[in-house]
């Protein structure tokens, strides 16, 4: 007999350790001053015109939404950025800074113009600062908040059981994270263009910072991101929707041109992932190219590594949207084959080739799709929120239970349903955790 309790999907919800792989609440908090520890304010006129001015991980909504572990992704502005983008389709965003309740200088000065690393860990620190100042202020009915450093310490904070902190992780987005004040002498250049004595320079200097970053508790990075860095070479970063509204116009074939998708890791992006694997930090492929991609599973497997270190936080499937930013098939499997997970992005333009304001059920073939293609334990969420536009129906992590009660819905007979309570649960956090903890330092 079909089972129409109403309640079941709240209680899986309930049940389940919800894990977003890939979300950006420092991004806002600290470039443009915004609470996440007050009432959140994300005014409906503002999606698609400037989604980081919105707030949809403050840290009541993250509570709301049964968010049990959020991957917090840090991403130091590349400063080509703001002088590619417009501010609400007319002013370059570098003009930001002259907008007081915006971009001010003060901020300006802090998180764009000093190296990238030195903005990084400003980030790093913004950010347990506002975990800190939650945990002092908050009232007692409110879950507490946790900066987790380590896989041994992520596992002894679930463990706690109901009424554990929501624990919050590090991780960045961008390896040009890792050039620092060296590095930024040479901004601009590629790392071919740099002569035997600079290139053993910035080499000595990215890893060195590397090491730096995972002593501070970064469980993973996405090497790749908007711009070609000195390790790597990112697909065209910008949605069709955007790029005719938002970027300008002669700058558009120069970003295009660079977007060279036959191009993947340079010399010192393999040494990057080579002392990743070492450490045991985490490696996110989202973004690069497919050439990238196919570099970064061969060192993997060149190095013989057998706790899990490959992940895609915040993708969709190439088989439903082919463009060359999602994973094809045999990618989905190699994933799932060596212990990874792929987290399916909440963005619409990702996720369907006719876009609409409307994701959930494209969420949910995207989940299907990866279940099928990689076996269940290789689907995860990385909504991207507060990093890009997310759709409509499930615009906020306070909404993560809409994608539950959808994905109980499913039914492949009249008696059957597609997914057990297990399987949902995994989907919803448990396969980004098994990951985390079997190989995150390990």
């Amino acid at each position: 007999m079909i089972n129409h309790n109403e309640s079941e999907w709240q209680e899986v919800h309930q049940r389940a350790t919800v894990v977003d792989l890939h979300a950006h609440p420092g991004l806002l908090a600290l470039l443009f001053r915004r609470s996440l520890t007050g009432r959140a304010w994300s005014p409906s006129w503002l999606r698609g015109e400037m989604t980081s001015l919105t707030v949809r991980t403050s840290f009541d909504k993250l509570e709301a939404g049964g968010v049990d572990v959020l991957l917090s992704t840090l991403y130091p502005p590349e400063r080509r950025l703001f002088e590619d983008i417009r501010l609400f389709k007319v002013i370059p965003l570098k003009y930001a800074r002259l907008i007081p309740f915006l971009l001010p200088q003060s901020v300006w000065d802090k998180f764009v113009k000093p190296a990238y690393f030195d903005v990084t860990l400003k980030m790093i620190e913004g950010m347990e600062k506002q975990v800190d100042a939650y945990n002092r202020n908050k009232d007692n009915r409110r879950r507490a908040l946790k900066v987790v450093t380590s896989a041994g310490e992520l596992g002894r904070v679930l463990a706690q059981g109901e009424g554990a902190p929501l624990a919050i992780i590090h991780s960045v987005e961008g390896a040009h994270s890792l050039e620092g004040k060296i590095s930024r002498q040479y901004e601009g250049m590629e790392w071919d263009e740099l002569d035997s004595e600079q290139q053993r320079q910035v080499e000595a200097e990215v890893l060195d910072n590397l090491n730096k970053l995972h002593e501070r508790g970064v469980a993973y990075i996405t090497l790749a991101h908007f711009y070609p860095n000195k390790m790597i070479t990112p697909c065209f970063p910008f949605p069709e929707h955007v790029a005719l509204s938002q970027v300008r116009w002669e700058n558009l074939e120069k970003i295009r041109e660079k977007a060279r998708l036959t191009q993947g890791l340079t010399e010192l992006g393999q040494k990057v992932v080579r002392k990743m694997i070492s450490l045991g930090m985490m490696i996110d492929v989202s973004h690069a190219t497919p050439t990238a991609r196919r570099q970064i599973y061969a060192l993997v497997e060149e190095s013989h590594r057998q706790a899990p270190i490959v992940m895609a936080t915040h993708v969709g499937a190439y088989a439903i949207n082919p463009s060359p930013y999602n994973l094809k098939d045999w990618e989905i499997k190699w994933i799932a084959d060596h212990g990874g997970v792929v987290g399916i992005i909440f963005m619409s333009h990702w996720l369907m080739p006719a876009e609409t304001k409307f994701g959930l059920n494209a969420i949910s073939q995207h989940i299907e799709h990866m279940a099928e293609v990689g076996t269940h334990s290789v689907v995860a969420i990385g909504t991207d929120f507060d990093g890009a536009d997310p759709p409509d129906d499930l615009d906020d992590a306070s909404q993560l239970p809409k994608l539950t009660q959808r994905l109980m819905a499913e039914y492949q007979s009249a008696t059957d349903r597609k997914y057990t309570n297990e399987q949902v649960q995994k989907f919803l956090g448990g396969n980004a955790l098994e990951m985390l903890l079997n190989g995150w330092g390990k």
